[in-house]
């Protein structure tokens, strides 16, 4: 009796055996392939990552070579607004939009220009044209000699959009608190940045209702802007008159960051322009109203009127007026009423963007024009960029962000970074 016993008790831990073998190999299996398809999808994605970069590159590249050319251009289409042409924008690199589907319409001859003032509805369109595109875009080979996509430039995988701004259309820090400028000039910067603060639609963000409302004025904050970046140890007098103002000091500005241990005045130019967090009295949603419409990158400390937003050209029509306390923006509505008559006659091509246009203007709207201060504050140049590239190949995005100066034909490039 004990012979089979034994013997059937071998043949189960036989069959055990080749069981748990069988599972063990499976699991190697299954970690095996797991472990291959994500070596694989990593492959791809460095593929596609690398392919993105060199779109994004290009995208960038292409903005460099239109801001190189952009001084002649912009003469011929300040010509084109002369004569009467009607166009969507008066800048060049807001006219013409980079982006891999453009650039495959040039080289293929599809491409037809539209300088029709409105062309929302048709940019919607493009855009979901765009996105089918995307989806039938012939694959490249990735081994063997090189073989031209199939339909010429833009056949390639993924595409790529590039926006370029300009920096001259927004009010410069970069020579705010600097010797070189004088002090009615730093005055002048306050003011418009004051302007921008005090609408009566950015009431709420002095008055605490926000919740983290610091207890500060619209002036105040300007003078602690100034007061961040100035090398003076006192803080800056807001009340002063143009011809002293940024002279006349008055108290330790250290002492109102008494309560934020670690925070100090800089004393120097911002790096970025995010050190706005950093100033007092500063709040989120200040910073985010600010950022619009500040920069550090600037040139020069004229606006470009041909690219200005209506805020900013707001503020811009009310430094070129004589006697502002007594002129007729203390009217109710008056404002609104200028601004929407200069973007009509924008879009209607009633006339050439010029500074002499934004006086003329003026004149006709009842307002007596500073000749001076408006020579110093407006202008129809652009010097410094931002140029941000940003590409995508399969589920991979990449982006590059320069800032960067042209003019005369020559560029410098002060900030090259991928984000």
């Amino acid at each position: 009796m004990p012979k089979p016993f034994i013997r059937k008790k071998i043949r189960g831990v036989a069959i055990l055996t080749v069981l748990i073998s069988i599972t063990l190999m499976m699991a190697i299996v299954t970690e095996l392939s797991t472990r291959e398809t994500v070596y694989y999808k990593l492959a791809l994605n460095e593929r596609d990552a690398l392919q993105a970069e060199a779109l994004a590159q290009s995208g960038a590249n292409f903005a460099q070579l239109l801001l190189m050319v952009q001084e002649p251009l912009q003469n011929f289409l300040t010509n084109l607004g002369k004569v009467g042409a009607k166009l969507p924008a008066y800048t060049i690199w807001e006219l013409m939009p980079i982006d891999s589907f453009l650039l495959q319409g040039i080289t293929e001859g599809s491409f037809l220009p539209d300088f029709s003032p409105n062309k929302s509805a048709q940019n919607a369109d493009n855009k979901n044209k765009k996105s089918e595109n995307i989806q039938e875009t012939p694959k490249v080979p990735l081994v063997g000699p090189y073989v031209a996509p199939q339909g010429g430039y833009g056949g390639f995988a993924g595409h790529f959009s590039t926006i370029i701004e300009d920096e001259e259309k927004k009010i410069s820090l970069r020579k705010w608190t600097e010797s070189e400028l004088s002090f009615p000039r730093r005055k002048l910067i306050a003011d418009m940045i004051f302007r921008l603060l005090n609408k009566p639609e950015n009431a709420k963000l002095f008055d605490g209702s926000l919740g983290d409302n610091k207890n500060v004025t619209p002036a105040q904050l300007v003078g602690n802007i100034y007061d961040w970046m100035s090398k003076d140890d006192q803080a800056v007098d807001v009340s002063a008159p143009p011809e002293q103002w940024g002279r006349n000091l008055v108290g330790d500005k250290r002492s109102i960051y008494l309560n934020t241990p670690g925070i100090q005045p800089k004393k120097a130019m911002m790096d970025s322009l995010a050190e706005l967090r950093l100033v007092h009295g500063m709040t989120d949603a200040l910073y985010k109203l600010l950022a619009k419409h500040l920069t550090i990158y600037g040139e020069s400390d004229k606006i470009n009127i041909l690219s200005a937003s209506d805020e900013i050209m707001g503020s811009v029509f009310y430094m070129c007026t004589k006697n502002r306390e007594s002129s007729r923006f203390q009217q109710p509505g008056f404002l609104e009423e200028l601004l929407a008559s200069w973007i009509k006659k924008k879009n209607e091509a009633d006339q050439a963007i010029s500074l002499d246009a934004l006086k003329e203007h003026l004149v006709q709207h009842g307002v007596e024009v500073d000749e001076e201060e408006c020579k110093h504050i407006a202008g129809t140049e652009s010097k410094t960029f931002t140029v941000k590239s940003t590409a995508t190949v399969g589920s991979v995005t990449k982006t590059l962000l320069m800032r960067l100066r042209s003019a005369g034909g020559i560029t410098t490039i002060y900030q090259y970074q991928y984000l």
